[in-house]
């Protein structure tokens, strides 16, 4: 995985003061996914990727464009 993506994910939420839990409840995404996803363990699909975006700050496509 684009581990700049896993990176940026990661800033962003802790920048936003989220936790992973949070994050996971205002996404839909089970905790598990997000942490793989975090540390670069899992790619997030197209949908994973507009599932988290919002709740992050961002608009989808600043996402796929690191994806």
């Amino acid at each position: 995985m684009n581990n700049d993506l896993a990176t940026m994910i990661r800033q962003q939420r802790v920048m936003k003061r989220l936790t992973q839990t949070q994050l996971s409840e205002m996404s839909g995404v089970s905790g598990s996914h997000l942490g793989r996803i975090e540390r670069g363990e899992r790619f997030p699909s197209a949908h994973i990727l507009g599932k988290i975006a919002q709740p992050l700050g961002f608009e989808e496509s600043e996402l796929f464009i690191l994806a």
